[in-house]
């Protein structure tokens, strides 16, 4: 990864202009500068916003200083992912920082500071990365699957909640995902998976940090933070994301500049919540989505 990732919130898609064109023609919806008058929102509803450039997606409600505010939602997945990205950035400098110090003729006091900087960007870089993975994995899980763990004299069935909860990771990526998804990333790319391997292990080192056996110290993690392949490992967890969803959902950010800005957002949606109708067939023609439109100023009450 050389660049931020794009940002994205969840759910989100491009309406055409053809939508937003009707979307104004019917003076419907409200705009954020007006959002103050809204005092709650009716039972089975979901608020959507919608930005300069299109975007729409979902939102969610939250009182701050007893107003009703809209609150675009992020991908966690993406958002774990660029919480990630933003530790590792960080990881090369601190390392050569390290060893400069202890090339030195005297150890200052800054040693200490740059030890715990480094090892605290790692560790959140490991914990962060793998994080997204196990969140991608479980929404790639139908609401409706089951699974079925066949022993020698029962059979085990989980549901989508009890996989999430109880199925350990090497089982869940290889039989769940493999069944649910017909894909397998780990028989398919099984070079790149060893990173994934790698990560969950030293993922475990620090999650579940334990005296080295027959003394009392630590220093096979640190040992293992300063050996790490975080380049590989970090790419490697992009495209294992990307093969389970679609192939830019993780995609560097094509703006020129450092950091991330978002458009304005317009407008405030409200509509029933049915995403799995959201495919990219119809993406091209979004005003298929509902099969029923009640009036708003400026925005959309939409109803399955």
């Amino acid at each position: 990864m050389k660049k931020h990732i794009l940002k994205k919130f969840l759910h989100e898609i491009e309406l055409s202009q053809e939508v937003i064109d009707l979307m104004k023609d019917s003076g419907a919806g409200i705009s954020l500068d007006e959002q103050h008058k809204i005092k709650g929102i009716a039972k089975g509803m979901t608020p959507f916003l919608t930005t300069e450039d299109n975007k729409f997606f979902k939102a969610f409600t939250f009182r701050h200083n007893k107003q009703l505010k809209f609150i675009p939602e992020p991908d966690p997945i993406l958002v774990y992912f660029n919480a990630a990205y933003l530790n590792y950035i960080q990881i090369k400098d601190k390392k050569k920082e390290i060893f400069e110090k202890l090339s030195g003729e005297k150890l200052s006091e800054v040693m200490i500071k740059e030890l715990y900087d480094y090892f605290g960007v790692t560790s959140s870089f490991i914990i962060l990365l793998f994080t997204s993975i196990e969140a991608l994995m479980n929404r790639c899980i139908p609401k409706d699957y089951t699974y079925k763990r066949i022993l020698s004299k029962k059979t085990e069935i989980f549901t989508k909640k009890q996989i999430e909860e109880h199925i350990p990771f090497e089982e869940k990526l290889k039989n769940v995902l493999s069944d649910a998804t017909k894909k397998n990333y780990a028989v398919q790319h099984p070079t790149k998976y060893t990173h994934i391997s790698n990560l969950k292990e030293f993922r475990n080192m620090i999650v579940h940090t334990k005296e080295a056996e027959g003394e009392s110290t630590y220093d096979y993690v640190f040992k293992k933070a300063l050996t790490f392949n975080y380049d590989e490992t970090i790419d490697v967890v992009k495209d294992f994301c990307n093969y389970y969803t679609k192939p830019d959902f993780i995609t560097e950010c094509p703006c020129s500049y450092d950091w991330w800005t978002t458009n304005t957002t317009n407008y405030i949606a409200f509509g029933v919540y049915r995403w799995h109708s959201l495919d990219r067939t119809v993406r091209d023609k979004p005003i298929l989505l509902w099969n029923k439109w009640d009036t708003w100023p400026y925005l959309w009450l939409c109803r399955s």
